[in-house]
C-alpha cells in the first residue's frame, strides 16, 4: 500500500507527516506479523487493518497509552480474521 492511499484515508493533504506516517506502517505491519503469519497487501483484511492500526496510531500520536489502546484494539480485529 502507497504512503499516498494512506494519506488519503487519513486525510492527511500535507508532507510535513511523511516520515511519521511511514513509521507508522512499519509499526503496524508489525503489530499484524504478531498476528499473523505474514503480512500481505494481496489480502483485503490486512490492508483494512493495517489503515486502522495506521490511524488509531496517527490519530492518538499525542496521547500516552495509544499502545495499549492500539494493542486493545487490533487484537478484536484479529479474532474476526483469515490470516
Amino acid at each position: 500500500m502507497d504512503l499516498s492511499t494512506i494519506k488519503s484515508f487519513l486525510r492527511v493533504d500535507f508532507d510535513d507527516d511523511d516520515e511519521l506516517i511511514k513509521l507508522f506502517i512499519e509499526v503496524g505491519k508489525k503489530y499484524i506479523t504478531d498476528g499473523f503469519a505474514e503480512y500481505s497487501d494481496e489480502n483485503p483484511s490486512h490492508k483494512l487493518l493495517l489503515l486502522k492500526a495506521i490511524k488509531t496510531l496517527y490519530d492518538s500520536r499525542d496521547d500516552n497509552n495509544d499502545s495499549v489502546y492500539l494493542s486493545i484494539k487490533l487484537q478484536e480485529n484479529l479474532g474476526g480474521l483469515d490470516g
